[in-house]
């Protein structure tokens, strides 16, 4: 699935991680592990796409300012990746393309 700058969507991911997407943000949604700021929304600088089976791969604003971040950045951006999706909830009106 393409995430488009109207997507509304909540993923699960094999670890049982579930993070929301919502109009170019994202936020992680178990509140278990501080360090990643679970609930904080946080900008996406490229939409990434969504598929059942393969990793999420997140391209947003660095999470230094939360305390030290200790991989994935590059200047003010971070790159992270989930394990891969197990399930895709679309909640938009809108309709996503696939």
């Amino acid at each position: 699935m393409k995430v488009t700058e109207e997507t509304v969507c909540v993923f699960e991911t094999y670890s049982g991680s579930r993070y929301e997407i919502n109009r170019g943000k994202v936020r992680r949604l178990n509140p278990t592990a501080e360090k990643r700021v679970d609930g904080e929304w946080h900008e996406l600088y490229i939409l990434p796409e969504l598929w059942i089976g393969a990793p999420a791969i997140l391209v947003m604003e660095s999470l230094s300012k939360y305390g030290e971040d200790d991989y994935g950045n590059v200047g003010d951006l971070t790159t992270r990746m989930t394990s891969d999706i197990v399930g895709i909830d679309v909640l938009s009106e809108e309709e996503v393309p696939f």
